[in-house]
């Protein structure tokens, strides 16, 4: 009995992290998902010519010098901000 329980102990507490890890990701593929949609959708919708851009923990920036705009998209609150600044 001692035996089983040790071996399960011996198993589980890494499947735990696995299945943990596992979780992680795919929740960080769909912010990452979410995130470029809502960019497509922005460039579209505003004629957003990119000249660069920066993405740092779920909120992305782009610049376009041309037009002199920024656009703004923040999904790590619950209110998710999207948004176009004319510089």
């Amino acid at each position: 009995m001692n035996l089983i329980l040790a071996g399960l102990l011996f198993l589980g507490i890494p499947a735990y992290y696995l299945i943990r890890i596992f979780v992680k990701e795919k929740k960080q593929k769909k912010k990452q998902r979410q995130l470029g949609l809502a960019y497509d959708r922005l460039v579209k919708q505003v004629k957003f010519s990119v000249e660069h851009s920066e993405l740092l923990n779920g909120k992305l920036i782009a610049l376009d010098r041309k037009n002199k705009k920024l656009l703004l998209i923040d999904h790590n609150l619950i209110e998710k901000q999207e948004e176009c600044l004319s510089l």
